[in-house]
């Protein structure tokens, strides 16, 4: 039978039979109020969706130009290039000559209509020779099997140097994968603010961009089986928590829902969110979701709340996603004992600290 919910199941890998055991008061561990016994955290068990993340150039870093051409015009240089399926420019990609310096301006044209679909954005190039990457503020969606344009500015040099190489792109091409390019896929102009259409000797301007399909499967961040223990506690003295996991992408990417195992004794609406742990911004949410049977019939089972927009996240960059317990008499919720005693993560782009279980009193 069903035991008091005031007791959690104990479960450590290796162990063949969990037993039940009262849970254990609430402790500080590193500032945060969590049910840890030394290094063991009492966790809430969830997965986090995150696309996985495969971002693509039209060329290799290997790819360099000939050398670099100075005057004294302002150029608007691109490349025009289109996709085999959906999804979103990420970062604008420039092979920069090490003469050049100051604010470049990028944009994202849509060639059929002339219209504008990302920028301006201001970029600072210059210092060395070589590609430099830079991230959008706000990802750029675009169409299958239509023709775009991105473009990026000469700089505020002098010279207005710029990376070409002559006879690059004298017939169509692409990156075998979803990126492709006319012939003559090179154009400059001189009004900065406008697409860039002409074309010279099927020259290459090393303008590039950094694109994420969006068909691709999502990958969660706890991949452990659900045959492992999972305990069922109602935190022994009825406090609302906020319960979470710190997570880490190695490559930057967006949330796309949030994954709990909601237990039968709980229920009621949950709030979700998600928190930069840099400088305590919330980038997600306040959601709202009912799950659990809420002490009814209804079994024990994963919840998948899928966001109303995705959120970006950087890579690199340490982020906590919570969500607290319901509205149920017991206050219920599922953890496994000692499942972050050390760090890891899923094999593919997410990673999580050791201790990455967090509890927060409401």
């Amino acid at each position: 039978g069903s035991p008091d919910p005031g007791y959690y199941l104990v479960g450590t890998p290796g162990l063949a039979t969990p037993a039940w055991s009262p849970a254990p008061e609430p402790v500080l561990y590193e500032g945060v109020q969590s049910r840890v016994t030394a290094r063991v955290d009492s966790t809430r068990f969830f997965r986090l969706a995150h696309t996985n993340v495969v971002l693509e150039s039209l060329w290799a870093d290997s790819v360099t130009p000939a050398g670099g051409v100075s005057g004294q015009t302002n150029y608007a240089l691109g490349t025009v290039f289109s996709t085999t399926a959906s999804g979103l420019i990420r970062a604008v990609r420039v092979y920069a000559m090490a003469g050049e310096a100051g604010t470049h301006v990028a944009r994202i044209w849509r060639n059929r209509d002339n219209t504008l679909v990302g920028g301006p954005f201001e970029i600072v190039l210059g210092g060395v020779d070589g590609w430099t990457v830079a991230y959008l503020p706000k990802a750029v969606a675009l169409e299958p099997n239509v023709n775009y344009t991105v473009s990026v500015s000469t700089g505020q040099d002098p010279g207005r140097l710029y990376a070409s190489s002559e006879n690059v792109v004298p017939s169509p091409g692409g990156n075998g994968r979803s990126l492709r390019y006319p012939a003559g896929a090179g154009v400059f102009g001189t009004q900065l603010d406008a697409r860039p259409t002409q074309t010279l000797n099927s020259s290459l301007y090393f303008r590039d961009v950094l694109f994420q399909p969006t068909a691709v499967a999502s990958e969660y961040l706890i991949t452990w089986e659900l045959d492992r223990p999972v305990s069922y506690g109602r935190g022994g003295e009825g406090t609302p928590y906020e319960l979470g996991t710190i997570f880490r992408s190695i490559v930057p990417g967006s949330i796309v829902s949030v994954r709990v195992f909601a237990i039968s004794a709980e229920g009621g609406t949950h709030t979700a969110t998600i928190w930069r742990n840099s400088d305590n911004a919330l980038l997600g949410g306040p959601y709202e979701f009912v799950c659990g049977a809420n002490g009814g019939v209804g079994a024990s089972a994963w919840f998948v709340f899928n966001l109303p927009e995705p959120v970006a996240v950087e890579g690199g960059v340490d982020y906590t996603v919570s969500v607290s317990t319901g509205a149920d008499a017991f206050l219920a919720y599922a953890f496994i004992d000692r499942a972050f005693d050390h760090p890891g993560g899923n094999g593919k782009h997410l990673v999580y600290p050791a201790g990455a279980g967090r509890v927060h009193q409401v």
